[in-house]
């Protein structure tokens, strides 16, 4: 068990390393690549829209087909592929290998998760101390890819093609688990349950404004006359929580419950866009995101613990895809198209007011769930002390 468990954690630092190497740095690097503004649309926004229609679709595949790792080997294969042709390719062909690789990670990224999450008989507390790797894989390429950008003019582009091709050796050498049989063609998962619904949408509003964040703190912080070395201290910062807190996930859940952690990780945000729409400096603007992990690390881990509790485990590549696509796809999609015209007006403090409204609604929805919601193990104790019983 123990070797399947840092086996698994490499599988989370070498994903998370792959992305922290290029999506931060793809809208730089592909326009230094001289792409004009269509095709920059196109390649930017294919990651979303495909994590949307991508993530749930290669659940569905990977359930029926008894076993996530054939499924997980090849959507790293293709990940794969595309992150090695970003290297050394231009114009539309740029754009077709940016679509590529998002297509590979809309199916790598949340089987990985799928994977992790079985590794640990679906144990929130346990999970979380493995998802952490793949928190610690992104600062670290974020931070070194930096460096070498600025220092030694190395595009983080071959830093993903090498951690790409990593994971997926990785995936290769790694010895075939049991399959599972595959549900019933005609069985799907419990989608009538309210609570899957409330917790996806509250995944969507909630990740909305971490994309805002994402893509245009910079942006804000430039238009208040400071340099982007202080987004890289804030995102130092927010990571850091977060690996606190995967670490300590399960007495989170044990002490709070899922749902009344879910609230807390949602309501969280609230003070910290307000502050940040309303701050004119540092001191205002970059301890608060320390928050981030918090809210993130948090909303994760009880996002997950209450999907496991209503969605069979035979369907746990699924709820893996659905959760990406809340996040990744609509949050991601809503967050850029909110953001977008909001950076052309030009007074960016707008950015973190509209974030502040899609953490009240996203509050509301998880009030409740937390209020209405039929109780489970998971809103008392982890699930493994559960089973102990």
């Amino acid at each position: 068990m123990a070797r399947s468990i840092t086996r698994v954690s490499f599988l989370q630092a070498l994903s998370f390393g792959s992305v922290g190497a290029v999506f931060p740095f793809l809208a730089l690097e592909l326009n230094r690549s001289g792409l004009d503004t269509w095709q920059l649309f196109f390649a930017l926004t294919a990651a979303p829209v495909l994590r949307l229609i991508g993530a749930p679709l290669w659940g569905w595949l990977a359930d029926r087909s008894g076993g996530i790792r054939r499924s997980l080997l090849i959507a790293a294969g293709v990940a794969t592929l595309g992150a090695i042709l970003l290297t050394g390719t231009t114009d539309w062909a740029l754009v077709g290998a940016a679509v590529v690789f998002a297509v590979g990670r809309s199916g790598a990224g949340p089987l990985v998760e799928a994977v992790s999450i079985a590794a640990v008989d679906r144990d929130p507390g346990r999970y979380g101390a493995i998802r952490r790797w793949g928190s610690i894989g992104f600062m670290l390429t974020v931070v070194l890819c930096t460096i070498g950008r600025d220092s030694l003019d190395l595009s983080p582009l071959w830093a993903g093609a090498v951690l790409a091709t990593g994971l997926f050796i990785l995936i290769s050498a790694s010895p075939p688990t049991a399959s599972e049989p595959p549900p019933p063609l005609r069985e799907r998962p419990p989608l009538n349950d309210w609570v899957i619904w409330a917790v996806l949408s509250v995944s969507g509003l909630h990740f909305a404004g971490v994309a805002l964040y994402d893509s245009f703190f910079m942006v804000h912080l430039s238009n208040l006359g400071f340099g982007t070395v202080w987004f890289g201290l804030a995102v130092f910062l927010g990571i850091t929580t977060e690996i606190i807190i995967l670490t300590i996930g399960g007495r989170l859940i044990q002490g709070l419950g899922a749902r009344w952690l879910l609230v807390a990780a949602v309501v969280l945000f609230i003070p910290r866009w307000l502050v940040t729409a309303l701050g004119s400096e540092l001191w205002h603007l970059i301890p608060i995101q320390a928050t981030h992990g918090i809210g993130f690390g948090a909303y994760w881990l009880a996002s997950i613990a209450l999907l496991n509790e209503r969605i069979p485990e035979r369907f746990n590549a699924s709820t893996q895809g659905l959760l990406a696509a809340s996040a990744g796809g609509v949050g991601a999609l809503l967050g850029n198209a909110i953001g977008s015209p909001i950076v052309k007006m030009g007074d960016s403090s707008w950015l973190f007011w509209s974030a502040t409204a899609l953490s009240v609604v996203a509050t509301l929805i998880a009030l409740a769930v937390a209020i209405f919601a039929t109780p489970t193990p998971s809103d008392q104790l982890p699930i493994s002390v559960e089973r102990k019983k």
